[in-house]
């Protein structure tokens, strides 16, 4: 599991020079689900959690304005929901019981 999806890009490329397969030998994870144009290609796209960037922004930017107008925010950590965006960089693990 990767901070983000750039960085499981850059981990993948790693191990596939070291001779790992992904997901194969191993699986890789990113999260935000998202590369910058021109990074990978679209086959080649990182199992990631999907962030929901604009309800964030909206949170951000509601609890700054709070803030500077003195009046009540919530301070803190704030829970904004997302979602596994399955792609090809997982294999399932699981063995079959018979």
């Amino acid at each position: 599991m990767c901070n983000c999806d750039l960085a499981a890009y850059t981990l993948i490329q790693d191990l596939e020079e070291l001779g790992y397969s992904v997901p194969e030998d191993v699986s890789v994870v990113g999260f935000d689900d998202f590369l910058p144009g021109g990074v990978g290609r679209e086959e080649d796209r990182i199992t990631s959690y999907s962030v929901d960037m604009d309800r964030m922004a909206e949170i951000c930017v509601k609890s700054l304005i709070k803030k500077i107008k003195h009046k009540k925010y919530v301070e803190g950590v704030q829970i904004v929901a997302g979602r596994i965006v399955e792609k090809r960089t997982v294999k399932s693990r699981k063995e079959k019981i018979i």
